[in-house]
């Protein structure tokens, strides 16, 4: 991501893990544009961004994550039920709009704070349904 964004841009990485943020601190030294933050990225206030990433599978949105879009800023993240196959939802933003669509099936490791049982089964049943292909926007609340 730091050589994407380049020099003049700048990375803000979250780690629940303190070992691993304490090691991805030390590893990432030669690139100052890079910030690792010893926390979650859920309910916390993040900064606005052009890209949010996520590296693990959240069976929901965290509000968080949407608010910290630019205008045309998108996020992708493993939507899926905790410890079952889900897929990559790219969320577009897009002014009082967000587009949204399924990239490419995906398992990741569950995301802290992101996991929540019923909204977990619900979208295990739609994902068995098919409905994934169907998706074209979201809206929040």
């Amino acid at each position: 991501m730091a050589q994407l964004v380049g020099p003049h841009g700048h990375v803000d990485a979250y780690e629940v893990d303190l070992e691993l943020a304490s090691r991805a601190t030390t590893n990432l030294r030669a690139f100052p544009q890079v910030k690792v933050h010893s926390e979650s990225a859920v309910g916390v206030e993040l900064p606005i961004a052009d890209v949010v990433y996520v590296n693990a599978g959240a069976s929901h949105i965290p509000p968080n994550w949407l608010d910290a879009l630019s205008g045309g800023g998108r996020l992708l993240f493993p939507l899926e039920p905790a410890s079952s196959p889900g897929a990559m939802l790219l969320v577009t933003h897009g002014g009082e709009r967000y587009a949204a669509r399924f990239i490419v099936p995906a398992i990741f490791i569950p995301c802290v704070g992101a996991q929540d049982e019923a909204r977990a089964a619900a979208l295990g049943d739609a994902l068995r349904r098919g409905d994934a292909r169907r998706v074209q926007s979201l809206r929040r609340n």
